[in-house]
């Protein structure tokens, strides 16, 4: 899935910088735990927490800053959230999503509800408690 530009970086997000002019190449780069990407030759970076739209913007002007160097950000992997589907599902366990997806997204990938199940009472949980955001398990 694209990144939207409100997409909040994060440990685990791989950040690709693709430059071309004098200086000619790719860099992966993955957000650390601490929340740092480190460029080579231009040294290390606190970008956990930016948006998408901020990133692009300061790795940009900071690749520009090279002489006759241009360049384009993207995102690769985005980091994942680890799920648990349980209730009325046709395949109920742990699944590895995006962190863009939605419910009903992870619902689709446990092979969708029973037919005694309904989508009329969905609750997304975060450590035992109701969440109205992120979710850890989904039951139906």
């Amino acid at each position: 899935m694209p990144a939207v530009p409100g997409y909040v970086i994060g440990p685990g997000d791989e950040v690709v910088v693709r430059m071309w002019g004098r200086m000619e190449g790719t860099q992966r780069l993955t957000v650390d735990r601490d929340g740092k990407i480190f460029f080579p030759k231009l040294g290390s970076f606190h970008v956990a927490g930016k948006t998408f739209e901020e990133l692009k913007t300061f790795l940009q002007g900071k690749v520009s800053g090279i002489k006759e160097v241009r360049s384009d950000v993207s995102l690769g992997r985005m980091k994942g959230v680890r799920v648990s589907v349980i209730g009325e599902v046709r395949s109920p366990g742990w699944y590895d999503v995006s962190s863009l997806h939605t419910a009903l997204q992870a619902l689709s990938l446990a092979s969708g509800v029973k037919d005694i199940g309904s989508l009329r009472r969905i609750e997304l949980r975060r450590g035992g408690r109701r969440s109205k955001r992120s979710t850890c398990t989904i039951s139906c």
